[in-house]
């Protein structure tokens, strides 16, 4: 959250109005369900000078990214005259009349224009999707991965939740520039779990460790700019069973699944127990 003022916005319940609201609407709620969102879930827990201070929050943040009613900026002007008056810490903060003065003119000054966002999608991808997916973590910078890609196929959507999320699985393979459709043929599929020999102790089974949904918590987990799209391909070679999850956060998941990948490497499943494992 950026500098809004001399000690106001620099604080706890400041962040947490901006951060519910901004999140509201990139889930795709108007701005009217992002406001009682807000109310229901912060509102509530505050005392009375809190409150009075939330609204003005609010107000100054629907503002900020040209939403501001002209409902809420009545409600906040109305607090603000008390507070300059009669100015309340916030956390320890000391606000002076000044500080709520600006804020003030702000609000009943000229709104910036409308800011729209990217909706939040927890499943972005249609089944069948092939990816590439560019290694690209700080933590990375000394593997000799760092920059190349993984290759990732959706390959169903997972069941009864909300919201819902895509299963998917890794080609058992390393790219060092983005491969085409053709390349991909006679890789099988990354078992995500360490090797463990015989293969068949592995617990729960191989089958179920060869696919995971990938979690997505907001919209800044999702590494949009280090996914570059393939093609769709049908889905074949899949075992119906139950699954474990990995989250999008770079560091973790190219950790876990480059981890998984060197621990595979020059080893076989086998091909009788699952059929087949490639996708192509």
């Amino acid at each position: 959250m950026g500098v809004w003022g001399k000690g106001l916005f620099k604080n706890d319940l400041a962040k947490d109005i901006e951060d519910l609201y901004v999140e509201a609407i990139q889930n795709g709620e108007d701005d009217k369900v992002a406001e009682t969102r807000i109310v229901e879930d912060i509102l509530q827990q505050l005392d009375k000078e809190e409150r009075m201070i939330f609204f003005v929050v609010l107000a100054y943040v629907q503002w900020k990214y040209g939403r501001l009613t002209e409902e809420n900026k009545e409600k906040a002007n109305r607090v603000l005259s008390d507070l300059i008056l009669n100015p309340i810490p916030i956390e320890s903060n000391i606000i002076t009349a000044k500080d709520y003065w600006n804020v003030k003119n702000k609000i009943n000054g000229i709104m910036p224009k409308r800011k729209e966002f990217v909706h939040f999608c927890t499943n972005p991808w249609d089944i069948g999707d092939i990816y590439a997916y560019q290694i690209h973590s700080k933590a990375m910078i000394s593997s000799p991965f760092m920059g190349k890609y993984l290759i990732i196929q959706k390959i169903a959507d997972t069941a009864g939740d909300t919201p819902k999320y895509s299963v998917v699985r890794f080609l058992r393979a390393v790219f060092e520039r983005i491969p085409s459709i053709d390349q991909l043929i006679g890789f099988d599929t990354l078992p995500l779990v360490p090797y463990i020999n015989p293969p068949n102790t592995i617990v729960p089974s191989i089958e179920y460790w060869l696919k995971a949904y990938m979690c997505i918590l907001s919209v800044k987990q999702y590494p949009r700019k280090y996914l570059h799209f393939i093609k769709n391909v049908e889905v074949r070679n899949t075992i119906d069973t139950g699954f474990d999850s990995l989250s999008w956060v770079p560091y973790s998941l190219e950790d876990a699944i480059l981890t998984f990948f060197l621990s595979w490497e020059g080893k076989e499943i086998d091909p009788i127990k699952l059929d087949s494992t490639e996708w192509l």
